[in-house]
């Protein structure tokens, strides 16, 4: 019986090849939507290569699994004022430029109305988030069978229920649930990291290419490609999305070295999927693509989608580095300082 302490220690460096895979992620994000959001969401063609792009959120997901979030309140307060700053700056230009989208108080509550900015990974992350310090201390205590028994009572809710059946509540996985699934998931390839290290980079590399190809050949040429197998690659409850997630991380994680100036620069990767849609960046990509690329030829096409993703990405990266000081000083002083003096004069009340 092997039972894993309750805590974990902690890594001397963050591992560069899994920020890497963070921008990554942030690129596919970015470019599902240049799709999604577009014309081409109509065409089988690129609906077809949106199943590869569609795997950020999972991976974002795995890798908190892995290391697991560790609970501070700074860290919580910073998210929170981060996601608020974006979300107003972003109302604000909306407000000037465009249309307004929603009001201004769905703007200052962005973690419960985040769905009118299709920002809906913010609240489900962030009561990821909440939940984490007490969901880490109950599976870090539990045996790997008993942590097995728990992802295999998680995973047949949610895929037979969720991904089979449809069930309201759990569809599509865009939920907490799924989120506890694939956390845990990430948890598990953690414990058995040892077995994973015994394949080859390579290997993985190539099983991965294989099964999202296979996963853009059945879409487009199997008989049931457009119902089931769409849905198998591209619903986040889906089993083979959890499987496809795992292997790009493997990918990665295989990878492993630390360098500073990344892990400083890609510290603005959540900005990314904030800033990336917004009303000047949109229509600005989309009468330019359109009088270009689109329609003439379909690898130029995907080229200029993933060029825009990138550029995008980098963008938004910039921007942060620019805005982080301040939003990080609003919300330490707007958020973290009173939660703070709030929690010593509880706990000063209750030692009493």
């Amino acid at each position: 019986m092997v039972i894993v302490k309750e805590t974990r220690p902690v890594a001397e460096g963050r591992n560069s090849s899994i920020e890497l895979l963070r921008l990554l992620c942030m690129v596919f994000i970015v470019a599902y939507h240049a799709i999604c959001k577009s014309p081409m969401w109509g065409e089988d063609k690129y609906r077809a290569v949106s199943l590869v792009f569609h795997i950020g959120v999972p991976v974002f997901v795995l890798i908190s699994g892995y290391y697991q979030i560790q609970f501070r309140l700074k860290s919580m307060c910073r998210f929170v004022g981060m996601v608020v700053f974006y979300v107003l700056l972003l109302f604000g230009l909306n407000w000037y430029f465009g249309e307004p989208k929603g009001n201004l108080f769905y703007a200052l509550t962005p973690i419960s109305h985040a769905a009118f900015w299709d920002l809906w990974f913010v609240p489900c992350y962030f009561m990821l988030f909440l939940v984490s310090p007490f969901y880490n201390k109950l599976i870090n205590r539990m045996t790997n069978k008993e942590l097995w028994a728990l992802f295999l009572a998680l995973a047949i809710v949610n895929y037979y229920l969720g991904w089979l059946f449809k069930a309201p509540s759990l569809y599509r996985g865009a939920n907490l649930f799924n989120f506890l699934v694939i956390y845990t998931a990430g948890t598990l390839v953690h414990r058995y990291q040892h077995l994973f290290d015994k394949f080859s980079r390579g290997g993985v590399i190539i099983v991965y290419i294989l099964l999202n190809i296979s996963a853009w050949i059945g879409y487009l040429f199997l008989p049931f490609g457009k119902t089931f197998w769409f849905r198998l690659f591209f619903n986040y409850d889906s089993p083979m999305m959890l499987v496809n997630s795992i292997l790009l991380f493997s990918c990665f994680n295989k990878a492993c070295f630390s360098n500073k100036a990344v892990n400083t620069v890609l510290k603005s990767n959540f900005a990314i999927y904030l800033l990336h849609a917004n009303c000047i960046v949109v229509p600005l990509f989309a009468s330019f693509f359109y009088s270009h690329f689109y329609d003439r030829n379909t690898l130029l096409t995907l080229a200029s989608v993933v060029a825009y993703s990138v550029v995008v990405c980098l963008i938004c990266l910039c921007v942060d580095m620019v805005f982080r000081r301040l939003h990080w000083l609003l919300s330490d002083g707007l958020l973290y300082k009173p939660l703070k003096a709030l929690k010593s004069h509880v706990t000063a009340m209750t030692s009493r």
